[in-house]
């Protein structure tokens, strides 16, 4: 409810601390603005005496918990025990600390209270569109505190290649002047998913299958990197004997989704090309199990097998080193610069499973079925690509979410960016309300 009042104060800034203050642009550090915004909105049984025992205050925020005002009688809670601490009441002013500090239990959003941000953006409303710029003078981390709203995790079946994956196609016929597009596989692994989507040739149905037919194990090691590893047994793809075949047509989709995590941004492939048929073998690269001919081929990779089956962890060890990377780096779809997605591969047999071990670079992974309603993101002012970007995570907050990160940043300008959607923000709670009062971003410089 918007109130056309003006309040003008005067007061000592050595003990009451400004709105100002820390760098911070935020009338809630102050404590006469608190009392202004107390007096307007508050109910009077959410109103509490500061000086009342520490659990009856406990008793009056947790009233509170789920309304729109929490934040504010949070926010008196540390801005009086500063105005204390300042006049020398010190013991007021720890137990309204400590009180404030069961009410935010991230201890690293506490230590960072009164330092000044590289940029922030609070408070989020409705529909919110808000960019603020920042510049990096020189090469350092940034510790980032970040909150939104999240939407329940679903299989969302419909369309999950929209969603970060990896998709390989493969065609199981020998002779290639028979092969043609039905005769095409599909096995798809989504980033982070508990499922794989099976397609075993172009006229059967999609499913999704366990990992009890088709082992596999992401990892990630950095922030912008994930490693899937996999054994796929030989009748999976086709093959009924046991005998391995001397060739397989086979082609690699990497597909990346950024800010809008279903909706896919752009796709890398191994072979096929962007003017061509995605399914079609004649396109495909060649796996090499056995030499045979001199035959040409449209691009290949030379398996080799292996008396020693890797271990299915998302860890590359020692049988990995028997062969060499295969890059992917043939744009099919939409955006796919160095600096937003680039993969690899290679590739192991035995007499029951083909290995595959996939390395991938992907500035925004986003984990299958989490859509995020709210979007924060940094970017780089001078190209805009995204070099960070908050995502959304189940737990018992819903539909509010809380991260905390940390990223290095090279020196130069960069723009902090925040949208919201029109429903569950400090306007009002629809759910949950957020993890330790935080709903926008701050970033500072890491400690």
């Amino acid at each position: 409810m918007d109130k056309g009042i003006f309040v003008a104060a005067y007061y000592d800034p050595k003990q009451m601390t400004s709105p100002r203050a820390f760098g911070k642009d935020d009338l809630l550090q102050s404590p006469i603005g608190v009392i202004c915004l107390k007096s307007l909105y508050i109910p009077d049984f959410l109103q509490k005496n500061l000086y009342s025992s520490s659990p009856d205050l406990l008793n009056t925020l947790t009233n509170g918990a789920n309304t729109p005002y929490h934040l504010i009688l949070s926010k008196e809670l540390i801005a009086n025990s500063r105005l204390y601490k300042a006049i020398g009441k010190r013991e007021e002013a720890q137990k309204l600390f400590k009180i404030y500090g069961q009410v935010i239990k991230d201890k690293r959003l506490l230590s960072y209270l009164d330092t000044p941000p590289i940029a922030d953006i609070d408070y989020i409303s409705n529909d919110l569109n808000q960019m603020v710029p920042f510049e990096m003078k020189k090469e350092g981390e940034v510790q980032i505190f970040a909150g939104g709203q999240v939407l329940s995790m679903r299989d969302y079946n419909s369309t999950p290649y929209n969603y970060d994956n990896i998709q390989i196609f493969y065609n199981g016929q020998d002779d290639s002047t028979k092969m043609n597009s039905r005769e095409t596989g599909l096995i798809e692994f989504n980033y982070r998913f508990d499922k794989i989507r099976f397609k075993p040739n172009g006229d059967a149905p999609e499913i999704w299958i366990p990992d009890s037919l088709i082992k596999y194990h992401f990892s990630d090691p950095s922030r912008n990197e994930y490693i899937l590893e996999t054994k796929i047994p030989w009748k999976q793809l086709g093959r009924a004997d046991t005998n391995t075949p001397a060739e397989m047509r086979m082609n690699i989709f990497i597909g990346d989704s950024d800010l809008n995590e279903n909706t896919r941004d752009g796709i890398l492939s191994w072979c096929v090309k962007k003017d061509e048929w995605y399914n079609d073998p004649h396109s495909f690269g060649s796996i090499i199990f056995k030499e045979k001919s001199n035959q040409k081929r449209r691009r290949k990779v030379c398996s080799r097998q292996t008396n020693t089956a890797p271990v299915i962890d998302g860890i590359i060890d020692a049988p990995w080193d028997q062969v060499a990377f295969e890059n992917i780096t043939e744009p099919f779809y939409g955006d796919v610069a160095k600096s937003v997605i680039a993969g690899k591969f290679k590739m192991l047999y035995d007499h029951e499973y083909i290995y595959m071990l996939f390395c991938i670079t992907d500035n925004c992974k986003n984990k299958t079925g989490v859509l995020t309603r709210d979007k924060c993101w940094i970017e780089d002012a001078s190209n805009g690509s995204i070099i960070w970007k908050m995502n959304g995570e189940i737990n018992d907050h819903y539909p509010s979410f809380y991260v905390e990160d940390k990223i290095s940043l090279s020196p130069g300008k960069y723009k902090l960016r925040y949208t919201s959607d029109g429903a569950h923000s400090l306007e009002g709670w629809y759910g949950n309300p957020p993890e330790n009062d935080f709903y926008g971003v701050q970033l500072y410089r890491s400690k």
